[in-house]
């Protein structure tokens, strides 16, 4: 019983991580609660998760809001890009849902639309921890997100599948896990994306 409750017992470690995910997921929520704000609060999530993964997060709250701070600008620009394209988009949706379709030309642009769609999440995947990760400007990091995304295809469904289930079990079985879910998440991809650019920044100094 004494080695279950030690500070280096897997008990130990499993309740500290999950304690922390929640804490950095309640953060999220709290610094998301402006909307404009969600770009960084995503950038910053992800600044604490990508260091998480390797164990070097260092003070978590702080990181966070450091990470937060610095990203501020860049975040919250291409989370505005982001908030009008899928305005756009679920218009679009909303327009052949109710045209309906009719013809051949119908299916065509709904299924270029579902294409565009998809690539749009996908993108968003990896957009805020590329901003958390690199130093680079805005279109690098938008056309790179979408080159990943498409390069590392495997990887970009299983996340959006992931962050899928998350919230279905939340929602449908354990709703305690929603107040989990923004940091569980962001460590589960953020074990994925380490890998993934791990792989750029080894070739940018090959």
């Amino acid at each position: 019983m004494r080695e279950l409750f030690s500070i280096n017992s897997p008990f130990f470690e499993m309740t500290d991580k999950a304690v922390r995910l929640v804490w950095l997921s309640i953060l999220w929520i709290l610094c998301s609660i402006p909307v404009i704000t969600i770009g960084a609060s995503t950038t910053a999530l992800y600044s604490v998760t990508l260091k998480y993964v390797r164990d070097e997060e260092g003070y978590l709250t702080s990181s966070f809001f450091r990470a937060f701070k610095e990203n501020f600008r860049q975040s919250s620009l291409i989370w505005g890009m982001s908030l009008a394209a899928g305005i756009f988009l679920f218009m679009d949706f909303a327009f052949y849902y109710r045209g309906g379709f009719h013809h051949s030309l119908s299916v065509f642009l709904f299924t270029v639309f579902m294409g565009v769609f998809v690539t749009f999440l996908f993108a968003n995947i990896y957009v805020y921890p590329l901003l958390a990760y690199f130093d680079n400007t805005i279109k690098h990091t938008i056309s790179n997100g979408l080159i990943m995304a498409v390069r590392h295809l495997p990887s970009s469904m299983a996340m959006l599948v992931l962050a899928f289930a998350i919230l279905v079990a939340g929602f449908l079985f354990f709703p305690p896990l929603l107040f989990a879910a923004p940091g569980l998440t962001a460590y589960i991809n953020s074990r994925i994306l380490r890998k993934i650019f791990d792989q750029y920044h080894a070739a940018s100094y090959g």
